[in-house]
């Protein structure tokens, strides 16, 4: 059994044992959640790249599993899970393999209100599988390194990921766990500002938000009610009002500038 210790900041992008970015794609901020330890049952580790392998084919059954450690998902609605990952076809072996060969593995997730301060008290997946929920099988899907991102909504404020290796020749590069927010966000035009806020699971469920004037300007008739979308991204099409500069100030790529004073004379 081994434990490795990593950094954390936020938001960041986490990969197993290689590297923190700071994640921005056209200004759509996606938080990252996995930046707790990697706590690992039975998957070896690798370096140059850092990854993490099972293989044991032409053998007996296998029943490895690697975890993560418990990731507090905050208030997220959706969570998105990216895998980097690589999977040797059994056709590539002698025998293809063998009889207990396959070129999937399984992602199995923990759900969890409690938070479980000593990692060795986690639910072991050997003795009590039920405790984790099969979210999906990750498949052969080229003879190349390979990612996949996979979503799930959470049930609990805690959850454990786990990768079940029951026969393929897996490696496993990255895992990224993240969720979607709308940024804060100033439209220039309106100079209406619209505050960050946590995307929706899906789009049946948009986030009716109220924009807010910027500093030194003012409402004028009509709504500033914008829609959270899931993928992170404002819709402001139903935006109906906007804001204006006040006396002597001009809107200025979203800021109002002008002669201050001359509005207390």
């Amino acid at each position: 059994m081994l434990v490795l210790k990593f950094p954390s900041s936020s938001p960041v992008l986490f990969y197993i044992g290689v590297q923190y970015l700071v994640l921005s794609f056209n200004d759509r901020l996606i938080v990252c959640l996995f930046v707790a330890n990697v706590f690992i049952l039975q998957w070896g580790r690798r370096t140059k790249p850092t990854r993490y392998t099972a293989c044991n084919v032409n053998s007996q059954q296998s029943n490895k599993w690697l975890l993560s450690r418990q990731i507090s998902i905050s208030n997220a609605n959706r969570i998105n899970i990216t895998v980097d990952y690589f999977i040797r076809s059994c056709s590539t072996f002698p025998n293809n393999g063998g009889s207990y060969c396959d070129d999937a593995f399984d992602l199995y997730v923990n759900h969890s209100d409690q938070l479980i301060g000593d990692e060795s008290q986690y639910p072991d997946p050997l003795s009590n599988r039920m405790v984790y929920e099969k979210a999906t099988v990750i498949r052969q899907a080229t003879n190349k390194r390979y990612s996949e991102t996979i979503t799930f909504l959470p049930k609990g404020k805690y959850v454990i990921l786990a990768f079940h290796n029951y026969g393929a020749c897996s490696t496993l590069y990255s895992v990224k766990v993240t969720y979607n927010i709308c940024p804060d966000e100033t439209l220039r035009s309106n100079l209406v500002s619209l505050p960050r806020t946590v995307a929706p699971a899906n789009d049946s469920d948009t986030i009716r938000v109220k924009g807010n004037c910027i500093k030194d300007a003012a409402q004028v008739p009509g709504s500033l009610y914008v829609h959270c979308q899931s993928n992170g991204e404002w819709n402001t099409t139903e935006l109906e009002g906007r804001c204006i500069c006040k006396e002597d100030m001009e809107n200025n790529g979203g800021i109002c500038e002008g002669n201050v004073a001359a509005l207390t004379i």
